[in-house]
Protein backbone atom coordinates (compact mmCIF):
# COMPACT_ATOMS: atom_id res chain seq x y z
CA UNK A 1 0.00 0.00 0.00
CA UNK A 2 1.06 3.57 -0.72
CA UNK A 3 -0.12 6.46 1.46
CA UNK A 4 0.03 10.00 0.10
CA UNK A 5 -0.33 12.37 3.05
CA UNK A 6 -1.04 16.08 2.77
CA UNK A 7 -3.57 18.90 3.05
CA UNK A 8 -6.45 19.40 0.67
CA UNK A 9 -5.36 21.13 -2.53
CA UNK A 10 -1.76 19.91 -2.43
CA UNK A 11 -2.00 18.11 -5.78
CA UNK A 12 -2.05 14.57 -4.49
CA UNK A 13 -5.07 13.67 -6.61
CA UNK A 14 -2.75 14.16 -9.57
CA UNK A 15 0.03 12.30 -7.76
CA UNK A 16 -2.17 9.26 -7.05
CA UNK A 17 -3.19 9.13 -10.71
CA UNK A 18 0.47 9.51 -11.72
CA UNK A 19 1.56 6.50 -9.67
CA UNK A 20 -1.27 4.32 -10.96
CA UNK A 21 -0.83 5.42 -14.57
CA UNK A 22 2.96 5.14 -14.71
CA UNK A 23 3.13 1.74 -13.06
CA UNK A 24 0.92 0.53 -15.91
CA UNK A 25 -2.50 0.14 -14.31
CA UNK A 26 -5.46 -0.17 -16.67
CA UNK A 27 -7.83 -0.38 -13.69
CA UNK A 28 -7.56 0.73 -10.09
CA UNK A 29 -9.47 -1.10 -7.35
CA UNK A 30 -10.68 1.26 -4.64
CA UNK A 31 -11.06 0.27 -1.01
CA UNK A 32 -14.71 -0.59 -1.58
CA UNK A 33 -13.65 -3.35 -3.96
CA UNK A 34 -14.81 -1.61 -7.14
CA UNK A 35 -12.45 -1.44 -10.13
CA UNK A 36 -12.27 1.85 -12.03
CA UNK A 37 -10.57 2.52 -15.38
CA UNK A 38 -7.35 4.55 -15.05
CA UNK A 39 -7.81 7.46 -17.48
CA UNK A 40 -5.14 8.51 -19.91
CA UNK A 41 -6.09 12.12 -19.12
CA UNK A 42 -7.03 12.74 -15.47
CA UNK A 43 -8.17 16.33 -15.76
CA UNK A 44 -11.60 17.55 -14.84
CA UNK A 45 -11.29 21.29 -15.10
CA UNK A 46 -8.24 22.49 -13.16
CA UNK A 47 -7.81 19.33 -11.10
CA UNK A 48 -7.11 15.63 -11.60
CA UNK A 49 -10.52 14.63 -10.27
CA UNK A 50 -11.43 12.75 -13.43
CA UNK A 51 -9.40 9.94 -11.89
CA UNK A 52 -11.16 7.98 -9.12
CA UNK A 53 -9.00 7.68 -6.01
CA UNK A 54 -9.09 6.53 -2.41
CA UNK A 55 -9.31 9.66 -0.26
CA UNK A 56 -9.70 9.29 3.51
CA UNK A 57 -9.68 11.22 6.73
CA UNK A 58 -7.70 9.77 9.64
CA UNK A 59 -10.96 8.73 11.32
CA UNK A 60 -11.94 6.71 8.26
CA UNK A 61 -8.50 5.17 7.89
CA UNK A 62 -8.75 3.29 11.17
CA UNK A 63 -11.49 1.07 9.80
CA UNK A 64 -11.48 1.40 6.02
CA UNK A 65 -7.79 0.67 5.48
CA UNK A 66 -8.40 -2.89 6.62
CA UNK A 67 -9.71 -3.47 3.09
CA UNK A 68 -6.53 -2.15 1.43
CA UNK A 69 -4.43 -4.34 -0.84
CA UNK A 70 -0.87 -4.23 -2.13
CA UNK A 71 -1.83 -1.95 -5.05
CA UNK A 72 -3.82 0.56 -2.97
CA UNK A 73 -2.83 4.23 -3.26
CA UNK A 74 -4.59 6.17 -0.51
CA UNK A 75 -4.64 9.95 -0.10
CA UNK A 76 -5.06 10.76 3.60
CA UNK A 77 -5.65 14.31 4.86
CA UNK A 78 -4.49 14.81 8.47
CA UNK A 79 -6.42 17.31 10.56
CA UNK A 80 -3.77 17.85 13.23
CA UNK A 81 -0.28 16.88 14.33
CA UNK A 82 -1.81 13.97 16.26
CA UNK A 83 -3.51 12.77 13.09
CA UNK A 84 -0.25 13.04 11.17
CA UNK A 85 1.69 11.18 13.85
CA UNK A 86 -0.89 8.40 13.71
CA UNK A 87 -1.02 8.17 9.91
CA UNK A 88 2.73 7.72 9.54
CA UNK A 89 2.54 4.66 11.79
CA UNK A 90 0.25 2.90 9.31
CA UNK A 91 1.81 0.25 7.06
CA UNK A 92 2.96 1.08 3.53
CA UNK A 93 5.23 3.48 1.67
CA UNK A 94 4.52 7.11 2.45
CA UNK A 95 4.77 10.25 0.33
CA UNK A 96 4.29 13.38 2.43
CA UNK A 97 3.56 16.95 1.44
CA UNK A 98 5.81 19.42 3.27
CA UNK A 99 3.71 22.38 4.42
CA UNK A 100 6.61 24.36 5.88
CA UNK A 101 6.90 26.66 2.83
CA UNK A 102 4.56 28.44 0.40
CA UNK A 103 1.61 28.59 2.80
CA UNK A 104 -0.09 31.40 0.89
CA UNK A 105 0.21 29.51 -2.40
CA UNK A 106 -1.16 26.30 -0.91
CA UNK A 107 -4.23 27.91 0.66
CA UNK A 108 -5.01 30.26 -2.23
CA UNK A 109 -4.64 27.44 -4.78
CA UNK A 110 -7.05 25.34 -2.75
CA UNK A 111 -9.58 28.15 -2.71
CA UNK A 112 -9.16 28.90 -6.41
CA UNK A 113 -9.36 25.41 -7.91
CA UNK A 114 -11.59 23.47 -5.50
CA UNK A 115 -15.07 24.86 -5.05
CA UNK A 116 -17.01 21.76 -3.97
CA UNK A 117 -17.16 21.14 -0.21
CA UNK A 118 -14.51 23.81 0.36
CA UNK A 119 -14.79 24.81 4.02
CA UNK A 120 -12.64 27.88 3.51
CA UNK A 121 -14.88 29.25 0.77
CA UNK A 122 -17.93 28.43 2.85
CA UNK A 123 -16.47 30.43 5.73
CA UNK A 124 -15.56 33.31 3.42
CA UNK A 125 -19.11 33.36 2.04
CA UNK A 126 -20.57 33.30 5.55
CA UNK A 127 -18.32 36.05 6.88
CA UNK A 128 -18.72 38.00 3.63
CA UNK A 129 -22.37 38.53 4.50
CA UNK A 130 -21.31 40.36 7.68
CA UNK A 131 -18.00 41.97 6.67
CA UNK A 132 -16.31 43.22 3.53
CA UNK A 133 -15.58 40.09 1.46
CA UNK A 134 -12.18 41.30 0.20
CA UNK A 135 -11.12 41.95 3.80
CA UNK A 136 -12.26 38.48 4.86
CA UNK A 137 -10.09 36.91 2.12
CA UNK A 138 -7.12 39.10 3.08
CA UNK A 139 -7.35 38.04 6.75
CA UNK A 140 -7.70 34.41 5.71
CA UNK A 141 -4.45 34.64 3.73
CA UNK A 142 -2.72 36.59 6.51
CA UNK A 143 -3.35 33.73 8.94
CA UNK A 144 -2.89 30.95 6.38
CA UNK A 145 -0.06 29.30 8.31
CA UNK A 146 -2.35 28.13 11.08
CA UNK A 147 -4.46 26.34 8.46
CA UNK A 148 -1.63 24.99 6.31
CA UNK A 149 1.35 24.47 8.63
CA UNK A 150 -0.57 22.52 11.22
CA UNK A 151 1.65 19.44 11.14
CA UNK A 152 5.42 19.07 11.04
CA UNK A 153 6.93 16.32 8.92
CA UNK A 154 10.32 16.24 10.63
CA UNK A 155 13.27 14.48 9.01
CA UNK A 156 12.70 10.82 8.27
CA UNK A 157 14.49 8.95 5.52
CA UNK A 158 11.70 6.37 5.48
CA UNK A 159 9.36 8.86 3.78
CA UNK A 160 9.46 10.67 0.42
CA UNK A 161 8.86 14.40 0.86
CA UNK A 162 7.34 16.68 -1.77
CA UNK A 163 6.59 20.38 -1.42
CA UNK A 164 4.80 22.99 -3.51
CA UNK A 165 7.72 23.39 -5.92
CA UNK A 166 8.45 19.70 -6.41
CA UNK A 167 4.75 18.90 -6.85
CA UNK A 168 3.59 21.71 -9.12
CA UNK A 169 6.76 22.87 -10.87
CA UNK A 170 9.28 20.04 -11.29
CA UNK A 171 7.73 16.68 -10.44
CA UNK A 172 9.15 15.45 -13.76
CA UNK A 173 12.63 15.85 -12.25
CA UNK A 174 11.64 13.73 -9.23
CA UNK A 175 9.59 11.02 -10.87
CA UNK A 176 12.36 8.42 -11.27
CA UNK A 177 13.60 8.92 -7.70
CA UNK A 178 10.03 8.73 -6.46
CA UNK A 179 9.44 5.41 -8.22
CA UNK A 180 12.76 4.10 -6.94
CA UNK A 181 11.58 4.90 -3.42
CA UNK A 182 8.28 3.10 -4.11
CA UNK A 183 10.24 0.17 -5.58
CA UNK A 184 8.12 0.37 -8.71
CA UNK A 185 9.05 0.32 -12.39
CA UNK A 186 7.85 3.07 -14.71
CA UNK A 187 5.97 1.91 -17.80
CA UNK A 188 8.23 3.41 -20.45
CA UNK A 189 5.43 3.38 -23.02
CA UNK A 190 3.40 5.72 -20.79
CA UNK A 191 6.18 8.05 -19.63
CA UNK A 192 6.11 10.28 -22.72
CA UNK A 193 2.34 10.71 -22.42
CA UNK A 194 2.69 11.51 -18.72
CA UNK A 195 5.35 14.13 -19.43
CA UNK A 196 2.99 15.81 -21.90
CA UNK A 197 0.19 15.84 -19.32
CA UNK A 198 2.48 17.09 -16.57
CA UNK A 199 3.57 19.97 -18.82
CA UNK A 200 -0.09 20.99 -19.06
CA UNK A 201 -0.46 20.56 -15.30
CA UNK A 202 2.55 22.82 -14.68
CA UNK A 203 1.16 25.46 -17.02
CA UNK A 204 -2.19 25.41 -15.23
CA UNK A 205 -0.42 25.90 -11.91
CA UNK A 206 2.07 28.48 -13.17
CA UNK A 207 0.02 31.41 -11.93
CA UNK A 208 -0.17 33.63 -8.89
CA UNK A 209 -3.09 32.00 -7.12
CA UNK A 210 -2.76 34.36 -4.17
CA UNK A 211 -2.99 37.47 -6.34
CA UNK A 212 -6.02 36.07 -8.17
CA UNK A 213 -7.65 35.02 -4.92
CA UNK A 214 -7.26 38.50 -3.43
CA UNK A 215 -8.10 40.13 -6.77
CA UNK A 216 -6.15 43.29 -5.85
CA UNK A 217 -9.07 44.53 -3.74
CA UNK A 218 -8.23 46.86 -0.81
CA UNK A 219 -8.88 45.63 2.72
CA UNK A 220 -10.80 47.58 5.35
CA UNK A 221 -8.42 47.82 8.28
CA UNK A 222 -10.94 48.44 11.03
CA UNK A 223 -12.67 45.13 10.24
CA UNK A 224 -9.61 42.89 10.31
CA UNK A 225 -9.45 42.22 14.06
CA UNK A 226 -13.13 41.27 14.26
CA UNK A 227 -12.80 38.99 11.24
CA UNK A 228 -9.72 37.31 12.70
CA UNK A 229 -11.60 36.59 15.93
CA UNK A 230 -14.40 34.96 13.97
CA UNK A 231 -11.96 32.90 11.90
CA UNK A 232 -10.27 31.68 15.08
CA UNK A 233 -13.63 30.65 16.48
CA UNK A 234 -14.51 28.89 13.22
CA UNK A 235 -11.17 27.09 13.10
CA UNK A 236 -11.77 25.43 16.46
CA UNK A 237 -9.45 22.55 15.70
CA UNK A 238 -10.96 21.58 12.33
CA UNK A 239 -8.40 22.44 9.69
CA UNK A 240 -8.95 20.66 6.41
CA UNK A 241 -11.55 20.04 3.78
CA UNK A 242 -11.58 16.43 2.60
Amino acid sequence: MILTIGPGGCGFSFLNWTISFLRGDDFYQTLDGISHPVPGDPFRGATAHNSVKDHLTPEQSKSVLSSSHEHSIVYVVPGSQLDYDYIVTLPGRKIIFDTSTHSEKILSRFCMVLEKNNHYLQSINRLGMKYDRATVKKVMIDCCEMFVRYYQTGINNQFYILDYTSMFENLDQHIHRLFDYLELSIDSDRLHKWLEIYTIYKERNNQDFCEKFLDNQPAIKNQQTAILKEILLWKNGSFQDT
